[in-house]
């Protein structure tokens, strides 16, 4: 076995690796925690609250600001996109770049003060390819064609193939308990512990008041030493606005602000705002169904959303405007020269005209006597979503498009019910988070569409009913990604899937976010991390 220093993008090919060189991690690489020598309370406020705090089968996002407090992964992401580690010290590969073999942390201990082993790596590959699981994502794990575990530190997986993303996305999946869960009677998708779990990271789950709060508390057993916090509150608010008035108020300690609400939260005393480029976008899903399935019609609409104007007027100019689906903050992979369809809606309304479109006496647009409808779908509550989507209604309806609104629940949204399984025209204005490696395929692959309407494990919703034109090609272009050794040849594939993505608009692009939070001004151990959750940090919080 080949092996070399991880560091850098180097992390994220199929090279050689090991983590700390020899194997030793040194104090960088491996946090201590400070305990605090008297009870210190942290309440952090959240706009909504997580369905599950098992990481495999949740489907909402506040779920993943909690889970990293609770479990760890095999490595972590830092700011810069690099991998570290964490449950495992060492990584190597067989030079084929086939073989994968995870060295994990000797002396680890669950919360309960059961030992960390290899068979928990092992279990949670089995679990999430159980059918009685309902599993939402099984990225990077399922490129393993088998696996086994030599002792009780060694995990070592065979893939199908060589796959580029493969460490990034097995690395940074949170590791549940076997010992918990693979027991007689336990139901993995329903079972207590979901609501009350523990892990191997720095905190665990004392309580959880459906719609008030959840209390975190220290593991005792924690491997990095016991954070400084001895209580941290994951106060529910319904909203941002909520939010922000607690944060006033003094009722919560911090918490993610709005953009637009940067500047009042910098005014409150004893808070300072912190801001990053997340890597998370904001755009509208087109189903593949009507007319949506014609590019001409995408691209119409794309020419008609004035993107500067939601970038400036609702995200407040805070983060970059978004032409495709990799971000800035990924470095190297981020496409700038992407074709660009500029904000006209004379262009929109010719391209719409030469389609065969023609606007009745009511104003509507029709083809083959078909009126063109559709629907505008977001999370309720989302102020953001709900924002761009009036936006969107007044320009899109100029056109003679007839836009209806609706904002119902995350979960009604990806569920059977809603607008991804509706033979219905619709747009859905969410949020997709990306994680360092420019693969996303899930989002846009044959095999990332759902089998069924209930089928969690899969991502590219949008083309349930009908796969678009271009389907042959973006799986055609994702297989030479995720199949490339060459860091340059890689970087040339996915230049070209953003252009693709780009012209073909499956989605409106609308903007990269700005995150921000408000924070006590002398909290200490906090990290603006693009691709990881305020929560990844949480046991290096501290007050000076």
């Amino acid at each position: 076995m080949t092996r070399i220093g991880l560091s850098g993008r180097a992390a994220l090919l199929i090279v050689a690796m090991v983590l700390g060189g020899s194997g030793a991690i040194d104090a960088a690489a491996r946090p201590a925690y400070r305990a605090a020598t008297v009870t210190t309370t942290l309440i952090y406020g959240a706009a909504g609250e997580p369905d599950t705090l098992n990481p495999w089968t949740t489907v909402e996002g506040n779920t993943n600001d909690v889970a990293p407090a609770i479990f760890d992964s095999l490595l972590r992401v830092d700011a810069r996109g690099r991998l570290q580690p964490d449950l495992a010290t060492k990584v190597e590969h067989t030079a084929d770049g086939r073989t994968w073999t995870f060295h994990l942390r000797h002396g680890v201990r669950w919360a309960d003060g059961a030992p960390f082993t290899s068979a928990d790596v092992a279990y949670n590959y089995r679990a999430i390819f159980d059918k009685a699981h309902n599993v939402t994502n099984t990225t990077g794990w399922d490129q393993i064609d088998r696996s086994s575990t030599p002792d009780a530190y060694t995990f070592v997986c065979h893939l199908k193939a060589v796959n580029a993303p493969f460490l990034v996305n097995v690395g940074w999946s949170l590791l549940i308990p076997a010992h918990i869960y693979n027991r007689p009677g336990v139901n993995f998708n329903t079972t207590p512990f979901n609501r009350a779990p523990f892990g191997t990271g720095p905190y665990r789950v004392t309580e959880w008041m459906t719609g008030d709060h959840i209390i975190l508390a220290p593991n005792p057993y924690s491997w990095r030493g016991q954070p400084f916090f001895t209580k941290v509150i994951y106060k529910i608010a319904p909203d941002r606005n909520s939010l922000l008035a607690q944060l006033k108020t003094g009722e919560v300690d911090m918490g993610a602000i709005l953009p637009q609400q940067v500047v009042q939260a910098r005014g409150i005393a004893g808070k300072r705002v912190v801001t990053w480029l997340n890597n998370g976008y904001w755009h509208v899903d087109l189903t593949q169904y009507g007319f949506l399935r014609e590019r001409a019609v995408r691209q119409a609409l794309d020419y008609a959303t004035p993107k500067e104007a939601i970038f400036k007027g609702i995200g407040l100019g805070m983060g970059a405007i978004a032409d495709a689906n990799v971000s800035p903050a990924v470095g190297s992979y981020y496409n700038p020269k992407v074709p660009k369809h500029a904000f006209s809606m004379a262009r929109a309304a010719a391209m719409l005209t030469a389609d065969g479109f023609i606007k009745g006496s009511d104003g509507v647009l029709r083809k083959n006597s078909l009126a063109f409808a559709m629907t505008l779908w977001t999370s309720a509550g989302d102020h953001t979503g709900e924002r761009i989507d009036q936006v969107l209604r007044q320009e899109w309806g100029q056109l003679g498009i007839k836009i209806r609104l609706r904002s119902i629940g995350g979960n009604q949204i990806y569920g059977p019910d809603g607008p991804y399984f509706t033979r219905a025209m619709a747009g859905v204005t969410i949020v997709n988070a990306n994680n360092p490696d420019p693969d996303d395929s899930l989002y846009w692959i044959s095999a990332g569409i759902p089998k069924t309407p209930t089928d969690n494990t899969c991502c590219d919703s949008l083309a349930y009913f009908y796969r678009p034109d271009f389907q042959a090609q973006v799986d055609a272009l994702y297989r030479a990604g995720n199949g490339a050794v060459d860091p340059v040849r890689r970087r040339a594939i996915y230049f070209k899937i953003q252009a693709l993505l780009a012209d073909e608009a499956p989605v409106i692009f609308l903007y990269w976010e700005t995150q921000a939070m408000a924070l006590p001004s002398n909290l200490t151990g906090f990290v603006a991390n693009p691709f990881l959750p305020a929560f990844a940090t949480v046991g290096s919080w501290r007050r000076a």
